[in-house]
């Protein structure tokens, strides 16, 4: 792993590291929420035996990225080319999890991806779509979006306590990843760093309630939509919804598996890329 970072055109910012073969075809890792771009360091091995280099940044108010108040998810593809042309590409492949999905699939609207992998992902947040969520994002996201002082406070004291929240995550997140989050040794150091700026986690939820800025049916490019039938944090009617929509998919859904079901299938979940 390399750690880096670059100034943006308007002096913010974007703070990534990067994964797998250094040779290799590049890959834009979309991180989940509460979480930051080391969540796709496990993926390290895998990546090399495909040859894929992964290049992971953290989003705007993440990490040490710089905050931007008021952004969208389109807004995404913008950071990305200049990392890109900072690195000598013009396009790249897009992985995206939970709710890093939207963000690979903006690449994917903008061109910038010829082909894209999610899993976990949502179609465009509606009220009624949050509402099927799990309770941890409904209540954090109508919390930032109706008390962010109050979110700031919630989300100073996770990173503060990553630690339990980890445990409790491990406890809560239903049979299929029950075990998985239990065994991610570094899950407590991504939270930790993932919310370094609290207001950046209240955007963060702010950007998933508001207008993606394109439409599903943008993505021309395949996607591989990956999705597990016991995802007690995203319910699979949301993720055929998302299928549904996009014009290229390519929808596996997997018996027994939960929202972290890459984390124990990595080469199998990153092929399509390769």
């Amino acid at each position: 792993m390399s750690d880096a970072s670059l100034s943006l055109p308007d002096g913010r910012t974007l703070a990534y590291r990067e994964y797998g073969d250094p040779l290799g075809a590049p890959i834009v890792n979309n991180h989940g929420g509460l979480v930051c771009g080391l969540d796709i360091s496990p993926a390290d091995h895998a990546a090399r035996e495909l040859g894929l280099r992964i290049i992971s940044p953290d989003r705007p108010g993440v990490g040490r990225s710089t905050l931007l108040e008021g952004r969208r998810t389109a807004d995404w593809p913008a950071d990305v080319a200049v990392l890109l042309g900072h690195l000598g590409y013009k396009e790249c492949a897009a992985f995206g999890w939970s709710l890093g999905s939207e963000y690979a699939l903006a690449l994917g609207a903008a061109g910038l991806a010829t082909r894209v992998v999610v899993v976990g992902g949502v179609p465009p947040m509606s009220a009624g779509h949050l509402d099927e969520l799990n309770r941890t994002d409904r209540v954090l996201a109508r919390l930032s979006e109706r008390r962010p002082a109050a979110a700031r406070k919630v989300f100073a004291g996770m990173r503060r306590r990553s630690s339990t929240v980890k445990r409790l995550t491990a406890r809560t997140s239903g049979p299929a990843d029950n075990h998985i989050v239990a065994g991610l040794t570094g899950f407590d150091e991504w939270m930790h760093h993932g919310l370094l700026q609290s207001q950046g986690a209240v955007e963060e939820y702010r950007a998933m309630c508001r207008p993606w800025g394109f439409s599903p049916n943008n993505v021309s490019c395949p996607v591989t939509v990956w999705q597990g039938a016991q995802d007690e944090f995203v319910p699979p009617s949301l993720a055929r919804e998302l299928a549904d929509a996009l014009p290229n998919a390519d929808y596996r859904e997997l018996d027994g598996a939960g929202h972290f079901l890459a984390y124990e299938r990595w080469r199998e979940v990153l092929s399509p890329l390769a």
